[in-house]
């Protein structure tokens, strides 16, 4: 997956890679644990100024860790894991590459965890208490996850936590993001209680970042027709996990209640790539991003000549996110999933055009 970044004419690009995509390699040694430690060690001496500490940390707790866990987490997965999964995710990670810089991220998965476990409720347990463990500052974040966790107890919908987020900085300046996933339904009413905790989160930048959300929604979603506020619009594939509105909840030492980020499927609500691109730019007009707008098809096409823009079975398109914050007022970015034929237009890699 490649991530594209748009706020404001500003781009970034930011690699993503799963290590562990096959089963035979999950099945012999632990889910990937060494592997990954071994690429983390390698990784250490190449990126300047990373910090691992958190992540090695992540690795002890949320990966099985005994056989008998092995065992149980393997048969669990045959018939609990959400389509299209057909292993527990573990690990993943991403580098922001901008000029010479690379800045890397690291994602933990807690199902393997909870399915070695037994445990009965979600994989909000092993990833919270997780979070609480870390040192240092594990117990400056602490606040923050309790507060999430019992708003999770309340919310009016099944919040299913996905992964947990590090920036692998120093971790006094790190930030840690929850992500989470409401399994079918996407209405604003419920999108602005998420993200105010039930109304717990009332502050000026947050409702000044919700009502241009707001005032984007139904185009984010290809409606026109306007249902109200209350209207949860049905998914293409409504079984697909991949495929959900998503959350990330950002928390740092001493502050309590966590930021909100909204990552919208747009690929679950338009029938192609080419709808998506329209909605787009229509976003992006709305929010003033005029020259963005003009030029998005152009650059989508010329970045990805060989893909098919009309075709209902070509997912371009990923996800968009969405965050507001004083001093960068409005922010999008732009994922897309990319397939090798994407790129490649008359046998000829498009950065060869």
């Amino acid at each position: 997956m490649v991530e594209g970044l748009q706020a404001r004419n500003r781009g970034l690009v930011g690699p993503r890679r799963d290590l562990l995509t096959e089963r035979q390699t999950i099945s012999a040694e632990r889910f990937g644990q060494n592997c990954v430690r071994e690429m983390l060690s390698q990784i250490q001496a190449d990126i300047r100024d990373v910090h691992l500490d958190w992540a090695y940390q992540f690795i002890k707790d949320l990966f099985p860790s005994t056989e008998a866990e092995v065992e149980l987490a393997l048969r669990r997965a045959q018939t609990e894991l959400p389509a299209p999964l057909d292993h527990a995710l573990t690990f993943n990670m991403a580098l922001d590459l901008s000029g010479a810089t690379r800045k890397m991220k690291a994602y933990m998965f807690p199902m393997a965890k909870n399915l070695a476990t037994g445990r009965q409720r979600d994989a909000r347990d092993a990833g919270f208490d997780a979070i609480r463990n870390l040192k240092p500052h594990g117990n400056r974040l602490a606040p923050a996850v309790d507060f999430l966790d019992l708003y999770w107890d309340t919310c009016p919908e099944k919040l299913v936590l996905d992964m947990i987020g590090m920036d692998c900085v120093d971790p006094s300046k790190a930030r840690i993001k929850i992500y989470a996933h409401l399994p079918t339904r996407n209405s604003w009413d419920l999108i602005r209680h998420v993200s105010t905790f039930g109304g717990q989160a009332t502050d000026v930048d947050r409702l000044k970042g919700l009502e241009i959300l707001h005032s984007l929604w139904d185009i984010l979603r290809n409606e026109q027709s306007n249902h109200g506020d209350h209207y949860d619009k049905p998914m293409r594939h409504p079984t697909s996990f991949l495929g959900s509105i998503m959350f990330s909840f950002e928390i740092v030492p001493d502050r309590q209640i966590p930021d909100v980020k909204i990552y919208v499927p747009m690929w679950q609500y338009a029938p192609s790539d080419g709808h998506v691109a329209d909605n787009l730019m229509s976003a992006f007009r709305k929010l003033g991003w005029n020259d963005v707008a003009k030029n998005y098809l152009r650059n989508l096409r010329r970045t990805f000549p060989g893909a098919d823009f009309e075709s209902p079975l070509s997912v371009l398109h990923s996800n968009l996110s969405y965050s507001y914050s004083p001093a960068t007022g409005a922010y999008m970015s732009v994922y897309y999933a990319i397939s090798g034929k994407a790129t490649i237009k008359n046998g000829q890699s498009s950065d060869e055009d």
